[in-house]
């Protein structure tokens, strides 16, 4: 009976490690699946720089009505376009609505689009509307080619995809901005506001990128920030003068010197993200060595397991249980710890709590002056009474949740809040002299201003009034 117990565990336990082993090893495959779409997402990226280039001299082109110098740009930005789709690895082949779902189909696309769109028969809009759809579904497939690993992505990639976001934001503000000075001005109000959206979003979105990835920041400030910072400047300068859209001499040069001045900067950004590609790259290899290095440690155990388990399968079953209700009773105990902490800081001041937690004696203490806020709502029994429970508690936690987002700002102690009360104090448990007066009067015009925007009800119309006491004293 006992071998036939130990022949069963053995083989259950086996049979365990070996899905263990076998998902290690999936893992280890689709790290690495991840790892060769991250660099075709990457190479994909610079591609979609060559088209907003392109895309850019195109817009001038068509602004300039046809003019030769231009002309001459916009033929050497498509044929960098090709040279580098040729240069591609590989090929997604999910990008399918655009119906360029090969190297062939792409190049055809956009060569018929050059010969049939001219200077003559296409708008500056078509002309941005059609790369856009192009780079709009690259970007869509980026997206998707991440997430078909079936991993999270990490942070920094989310962050890198927003600097492609930004930049793509910033590349149309180039071709609009050009379209500009060789016009002389935005002929609809249309054209001005879309110009205005894409300085916005391209400046919110890179912005957004440095808070998901720090490195980008560091990047940024290295590339553009400290050795450009003339180049920021005179973008700065331009972008007013394109916003408040006062007429100008129409002239080329002008829109040509837009472009070069746009193109620099969007080019220390494709510097930003080659780095912030290189560093993915790099983490997400670091993740494919490790995941590698746990499957043959997985596949070591495994057959280390086999070898012994005969031999141990009674200890390790009994350790295996002693560890489990360890782990449970360890547990447990961190979450009434926990519980009794939360409780604690709630009722008494952080300082007072931490003597008590050490087994310090906690003596009462007399302060000489202190200053105590305390509000309630104005009328509150009516307004229960008019509004459902749900709303008067939506009432309660959007306001007494302002007063706590701002408290912090001044040297005050929430004591409590109980009902549609709220009572603070500055002067203790730290002594602050006497500029708790001070502090607590700076803090209630503070939330009076605060309030004057607070509705309530379904239909937010309604004034809410707070009564506001002070009182200094001992």
């Amino acid at each position: 009976m006992m071998s036939a117990m130990c022949l069963i565990a053995i083989t259950a336990l086996i049979v365990l490690k070996t899905f263990d082993t076998i998902k290690a090893r999936d893992k280890s495959v689709k790290m690495k699946a991840l790892q060769t779409s991250v660099q075709l997402s990457i190479e994909i990226a610079d591609l979609v720089h060559r088209l907003q280039i392109e895309r850019g001299t195109r817009v001038l082109f068509i602004s300039s009505k046809g003019d030769q110098s231009v002309r001459k740009t916009v033929l050497e930005a498509a044929k960098k376009t090709d040279e580098f789709a040729h240069k591609l690895g590989s090929w997604p082949q999910e990008i399918e609505r655009c119906h360029f779902n090969s190297r062939d189909t792409f190049l055809s696309l956009v060569n018929n689009h050059r010969k049939t769109q001219s200077a003559s028969n296409c708008t500056i809009e078509n002309e941005i509307t059609f790369y856009s759809s192009i780079i709009a579904n690259m970007f869509d497939w980026l997206f998707k080619n991440g997430q078909s690993s079936g991993f999270d992505l990490p942070q920094e990639f989310i962050g890198y995809q927003m600097l492609l976001f930004g930049k793509e934001n910033t590349g149309i503000e180039r071709a609009l901005g050009g379209s500009y000075f060789i016009r002389g001005h935005f002929s609809e109000a249309a054209e001005l506001l879309w110009f205005a959206k894409q300085t916005s979003l391209g400046k919110d979105r890179l912005h957004t990128s440095m808070q998901l990835m720090p490195k980008i920041k560091d990047i940024y400030d290295k590339t553009l920030e400290t050795r450009n910072g003339s180049l920021l400047l005179e973008m700065e300068e331009r972008r007013n003068l394109i916003l408040s859209n006062k007429k100008q001499n129409a002239s080329v040069d002008s829109g040509r010197k837009w472009f070069q001045l746009m193109t620099a900067y969007i080019d220390g950004l494709l510097q930003v993200q080659n780095e912030a590609g290189v560093l993915i790259v790099e983490r997400i290899k670091n993740d494919v060595t490790e995941s590698e290095n746990v499957w043959a440690l997985k596949l070591a155990l495994f057959g280390f397991v086999g070898l012994l388990m005969p031999f141990f399968v009674g200890t390790v079953y009994t350790i295996q249980g002693y560890a489990a209700k360890l782990h449970q009773v360890t547990k447990e105990v961190h979450e009434e710890k926990r519980r009794a902490d939360t409780l604690l800081y709630q009722m008494l001041p952080l300082q007072v709590a931490e003597q008590l937690k050490s087994g310090q004696n906690v003596t009462a203490e007399q302060f000489e002056s202190v200053t105590v806020f305390f509000s309630d709502v104005v009328n509150f029994t009516q307004i229960c009474a008019k509004i459902s429970p749900m709303e008067v508690t939506k009432l309660l936690n959007r306001l007494y949740g302002i007063f706590d987002d701002h408290i912090d700002k001044y040297d005050v102690y929430k004591v409590e809040t109980i009902g549609d009360a709220y009572m603070v104090v500055s002067g203790l448990p730290e002594r602050n002299g006497h500029t708790h007066v001070t502090e607590i009067a700076l803090m209630a015009l503070h939330l009076v201003e605060l309030l004057e925007s607070l509705r309530f009800g379904s239909d937010n119309k309604n004034d809410l009034c707070v009564r506001i006491g002070i009182h200094t004293g001992q």
